[in-house]
């Protein structure tokens, strides 16, 4: 089954995830989502660490870090 549900994108780039995709996710107020784009579309999945080990690492990637491993 397939449900198409539409939503506005609002000044600075926001945008409300309607109840019904929340509802089908079970996503909450502190949840963490992951968009995959794919051609012309996008995928909203609810983010585990499982899928992403590095994701929430945070030793680097301070504006240092960018600057100075740029060139690599």
């Amino acid at each position: 089954m397939v449900l198409t549900i539409t939503s506005k994108i609002r000044s600075r780039g926001r945008i409300t995830i309607p109840r019904e995709v929340r509802d089908a996710l079970g996503l909450q107020a502190v949840d963490v989502v992951s968009f995959s784009i794919i051609r012309d579309r996008a995928i909203m999945r609810r983010f585990s660490n499982e899928s992403d080990p590095f994701a929430y690492f945070q030793e680097w990637g301070d504006d240092l870090d960018v600057k100075g491993y740029r060139s690599l």
